[in-house]
């Protein structure tokens, strides 16, 4: 990527490619908002997000796009964590077979049934037909709590994109942990095709919540400590995810720091079960902290646990500390399919960018480290045969969200 194009955000110049720009969507509603699923449903973009407003609380808010301009129309609080359960909300995905929205904190998770619909319906002058006073959530899952450290512990989740997967991120418990004892450091993946047809989505078996170890479940991933983005390869199905590499975990050190932190990290599940490495191997890059090379990676190992043989490394390191929050294959080839180049105000991506990963950075604190790490968009290409995976491309794609980021 050479020619750029400079967008000022929020009074950062961000750099992007020269054929793209971007412009801020929602402001000044948003505390700190993470984890974030959209459908375009009824002709207006919904996009849902969870928050944690400047009092604490932790509401789920429906930002709606009511004339498809890419700009936030309205903004409205469409669930709160229950009183019962004092988490924070954390991941949101949306089912593609019911459209149903779920919503997890650390301890639960839960499932509304017309969160659309209850969100387009405070629109003033909205034609809609639901009469409803909240989105009809309930209880769906009950995760284990032991002694959970609030860190790492939420949970991330997708729906996998014929629908009959629910996957679910369970986080360590701890920042540097001795041992993981599952479920904690695993993906875990649901069959919903099955699940939907147990349970009877309006039953007391559905309002008192399923067990996170249900027997319609199977664990995809072991050694994962914090995984708050996957997605699944548009061809190959294979499933990708990051995960967020261990703070501190040598004796202090004198700089420069990233010598000795371990690397976020990319990641591809090609055989189910497999074990990433977490907390007895750790993924350090090479070259460039801000953009690692190209699918060189080694192994921080703990003597007593590691053999080569029985961890997965990263498929491509992230820098340490970058903070990964999510990544999507941008899959060109479907958006055509379903007619999403016709008729609309954004064209879609250029040709080159079908089936590469985008991944979005929260970014790193630079006390005591002396470097930022994150605050941008990183692409990456991969040859993805369905037995192996090869990384073609990675780069920045955008960047400059913060100084010196």
């Amino acid at each position: 990527i050479v020619a750029q194009n400079t967008v000022n955000i929020n009074g950062n110049d961000a750099t992007l490619p020269s054929d793209f720009t971007m412009a801020v969507y929602s402001s000044n509603t948003l505390n700190q908002p993470r984890v974030m699923d959209s459908i375009i449903y009824d002709n207006n973009l919904i996009v849902y997000v969870g928050n944690k407003d400047s009092s604490g609380n932790t509401p789920i808010y429906g930002l709606v796009d009511n004339n498809m301009d890419g700009i936030n129309d309205y903004t409205f609080n469409i669930f709160n964590v229950p009183s019962g359960d004092s988490s924070e909300l954390n991941g949101v995905c949306i089912d593609p077979i019911t459209n149903y929205v779920y919503f997890m904190t650390q301890e639960k998770m839960y499932i509304c049934f017309n969160a659309h619909d209850y969100t387009l319906s405070q629109i003033s002058g909205y034609n809609g037909n639901y009469n409803g006073n909240d989105g009809n959530c309930t209880l769906f899952m009950t995760f284990p709590i032991n002694s959970v450290d609030s860190t790492h512990a939420r949970h991330y989740a997708e729906f996998s994109p014929s629908g009959s997967d629910l996957c679910i991120a369970f986080g360590a418990d701890c920042d540097n942990c001795d041992s993981c004892t599952p479920p904690r450091c695993t993906i875990r993946c649901y069959n919903m095709t099955h699940i939907r047809l147990e349970y009877s989505y309006n039953n007391l078996i559905i309002n008192n919540g399923i067990n996170y170890d249900d027997g319609d479940s199977r664990t995809v991933a072991f050694g994962v400590r914090n995984s708050v983005g996957f997605d699944w390869h548009p061809i190959t199905n294979n499933l990708y995810f990051t995960d967020n590499g261990a703070n501190d975990i040598y004796p202090s050190q004198s700089p420069p720091w990233d010598t000795y932190s371990p690397d976020d990290e990319l990641n591809v599940i090609l055989n189910e079960g497999d074990h990433f490495g977490y907390p007895y191997l750790h993924s350090n890059g090479s070259g460039n902290p801000y953009l690692r090379n190209v699918a060189q990676v080694n192994g921080i190992q703990d003597e007593i646990y590691y053999t080569s043989a029985q961890y997965q490394l990263a498929i491509q390191p992230l820098g340490p500390h970058s903070a990964v929050l999510g990544m999507k294959f941008y899959n060109r080839d479907l958006l055509i399919e379903q007619g999403c180049a016709k008729g609309t105000k954004y064209p879609l991506f250029p040709s080159q960018y079908n089936n590469a990963i985008f991944l979005a950075q929260h970014g790193s604190w630079s006390g005591g480290y002396q470097l930022v790490l994150g605050y941008r968009i990183d692409v990456v290409k991969v040859t993805d045969s369905g037995d192996s995976v090869t990384i073609d491309l990675f780069d920045n794609f955008a960047t400059g969200f913060r100084e010196n980021g």
